[in-house]
């Protein structure tokens, strides 16, 4: 149950991830709450006032970069679910838009020193979410301001960027809520295995590898194993819906 917990946040990003993978490829998809969120979109602790914008990020191939619209309010998040900087306007930005330079952990290539703001995650996968404000109770201007200055391209094409694919997502039915059955360890061992472990406390990624998951070796329980995950699993998100709901 403790591995549980202290997987909550890696598997939550990965489920986040992949509910919003059929929406389009990363890097060059920006999805917008542009009507508004409502109960077909099962996203923890959203509210149904904000335009929200979804981005998912892919470092996989080296630095890209990510001109943010003015007149928002975000972050960006790696994929262990720490938070990496704020952007827009309590970021680098100050709300006023701008272009983050966004490197893959450990890079060594040249930083451009001007007109950037740097950052530097710790994984390779980032999520990126921000949002827009209503004026006069209407969307539209936020929304108008994201099509119009968000782009995302590697560096190497800052000469001549693409045009992203905006979505408007609302109403569409989707998830990215963490499993609580035995697909959560199948979850956040892939996680441990794509990802730099460096940021992990050790005792963690032993109460991890205490149950089979260990960055470099193969995730495979018996069924007697199974079993156990399994309901260690579903019993433990049963007691935090509980406690929620008390």
């Amino acid at each position: 149950m403790q591995g549980y917990l202290l997987g909550l946040p890696p598997v939550s990003q990965y489920a986040n991830r992949q509910g919003m993978a059929g929406l389009g490829p990363a890097n060059s998809t920006v999805n917008i709450y542009s009507g508004l969120m409502n109960a077909k979109s099962l996203n923890l602790t959203a509210n149904n006032n904000t335009p929200y914008t979804w981005i998912w990020l892919d470092l996989h191939n080296g630095p890209l970069v990510l001109e943010m619209p003015p007149k928002v309010l975000g972050v960006i998040d790696d994929m262990w679910y720490h938070w990496v900087v704020d952007v827009g306007i309590t970021g680098a930005d100050k709300g006023e838009g701008g272009k983050y330079l966004i490197l893959p952990p450990d890079y060594k290539g040249d930083v451009p020193q001007q007109g950037y703001f740097v950052v530097r995650p710790k994984t390779f996968w980032v999520w990126v979410p921000w949002r827009s404000f209503l004026v006069n109770g209407d969307p539209a201007p936020g929304v108008g301001l994201i099509k119009k200055f968000t782009k995302i391209y590697p560096l190497s094409q800052a000469g001549n960027p693409p045009t992203p694919t905006f979505n408007d997502v609302t109403g569409k039915t989707l998830s990215t809520l963490a499993p609580a059955d035995y697909s959560f360890w199948e979850a956040l061992n892939k996680v441990v295995q794509d990802e730099p472990t460096d940021p992990i406390d050790p005792t963690t990624l032993g109460i991890w590898a205490s149950i089979g998951i260990q960055k470099g070796k193969p995730f495979a329980p018996d069924a007697r194993m199974k079993k156990i995950l399994t309901q260690g699993s579903i019993e433990e998100a049963e007691r935090l819906s509980r406690y929620l709901q008390e």
